[in-house]
């Protein structure tokens, strides 16, 4: 579980800046030299654990797509190419299924079309079963649909109210047994789902920001943000090694850290 050999990620557009999708106005605006940084930083991380990362390039007409997490779920030997709940964001989803065929022959490419809409940002693996947030993003018909595509796990819905964007936004696995979870309201409704729906007992540390639960787990590594130090310092119970990285930029516009990867095998 969370071993990893390649991963996918993107350049960022400076159409970000102004056109990147922001659930509320952002008093400071994005410095984009320093997104760049941030994300440069992160890939070199991901580097520095083993990982063979591939950077597409990027495209201006699309705002959000270095967001690489949301047009494609990959689990196992199967990438799920998704339809995304923004319009703006769903011609990114050709990119990756063009890069899926040409460079990785090896997995299974299942697409997913209209009426049901997902964003990757709401699937939490959990290397046991697959929990999808019913969010402004995904409907009823993409958790079906990835169902379907995945038919060896257990996959439950989990309801995320509006005020979240993503089920990720506010929870991911710390561990194998373990989930962090963050504190907000949005936060506590929706683990006590996941707690109830779950066919293994997991333990959850809960975070004090909801972004703070967000981290990626890589090859016996965690990445954590650095950025958020009273989160980082919860996350510092865990007892595996960490890697901080500062994400304060691509959060103006709703980012996370598990966004900017595609990790795979």
């Amino acid at each position: 579980m969370f071993q990893y050999k390649k991963a996918v990620c993107r350049k960022i557009p400076r159409s970000i800046v102004d056109g990147g999708i922001r659930m509320e106005k952002e008093e400071k605006p994005l410095d984009y030299d320093l997104a760049v940084q941030q994300h440069d930083d992160m890939v070199k991380a991901l580097e520095s654990l083993g990982v063979d990362v591939t950077v597409l390039e990027t495209d201006e007409s699309t705002p959000d797509c270095v967001f690489v997490e949301d047009p494609a779920v990959i689990i196992g030997d199967t990438v799920l190419i998704t339809n995304p709940g923004a319009d703006s964001r769903k011609p990114e989803t050709k990119i990756m299924k063009e890069y899926f065929k040409t460079n990785e022959p090896h997995l299974k490419i299942v697409e997913m079309e209209s009426p049901a809409t997902l964003d990757g940002g709401d699937i939490m693996f959990t290397g046991r079963e697959i929990f999808v947030g019913q969010s402004r993003r995904t409907n009823e018909a993409g958790y079906l649909r990835l169902k379907e595509a995945f038919p060896n796990y257990p996959v439950h819905l989990v309801a995320i109210q509006n005020e979240t964007l993503h089920l990720k936004s506010m929870m991911t696995m710390g561990d194998e047994d373990v989930i962090l979870c963050g504190s907000s309201p949005d936060a506590s409704a929706a683990i006590e789902i996941v707690q109830e729906k779950a066919s293994h007992l997991y333990s959850v540390i809960r975070t004090p920001e909801d972004s703070g639960a967000n981290v990626v787990i890589v090859n016996g590594t965690i990445l954590r943000r650095s950025d958020l130090s009273k989160s980082a310092q919860v996350v510092s119970k865990l007892s595996i090694p960490k890697i901080d990285l500062n994400a304060s930029e691509l959060s103006k516009v709703d980012g996370c850290l598990t966004c900017c990867s595609l990790l795979y095998n």
